[in-house]
């Protein structure tokens, strides 16, 4: 992929590298109504309401340089540098995680005020990936991160890369 080009689930869009211009061209951002109207549509709205897990896609910088940059904005520490590699090379990025009350978990992480996880405020959730009620979600988050990473996503869960 051309330097200068942004990853959104096998889509491209020209921008420059520069993270702060990334936070300013993703316009595709998932807000909170996005959200229950996503979940609505494709008939999930029920099953978010419970114990589940679900992935979010995010949208990625194409270099390592703007991934560590994205990070630092929100901590003192990196990740590894081959995680930060992964993300700048992959085509298609989730986020999953797991929740006793997915709905809830999920407006937390489009409203981005509370309980946001350090990896969607680097990286801002843009699409609903899928919701997968559980009544053993925080058991079932891994297999459901090597399940879509098996399906082609690039997946971070638990400040691990897939």
């Amino acid at each position: 992929m051309p330097a200068g080009v942004y990853k959104l689930h096998g889509r491209t869009s020209a921008a420059t590298t520069d993270y702060n211009d990334l936070q300013q061209t993703m316009t595709q951002r998932l807000t909170p109504v996005k959200m229950h109207e996503s979940l609505d549509q494709r008939g999930l709205l029920d099953d978010s309401h419970g114990p589940g897990t679900y992935a979010l896609q995010v949208e990625t910088p194409d270099t390592s340089g703007s991934v560590a940059q994205a990070f630092r904005e929100h901590v003192d520490e990196l990740p590894p540098s081959e995680h930060m590699a992964q993300l700048a090379d992959a085509s298609s990025v989730c986020y999953v995680g797991a929740s006793g009350q997915v709905y809830d978990r999920l407006q937390d992480h489009t409203e981005g005020v509370v309980r946001q996880s350090l990896f969607l405020r680097a990286f801002k959730p843009v699409s609903l990936v899928g919701v997968w009620p559980s009544e053993n979600a925080f058991q079932d988050e891994y297999n459901r991160a090597v399940a879509l990473s098996r399906d082609g996503w690039t997946v971070w869960t638990d400040g691990e890369v897939l």
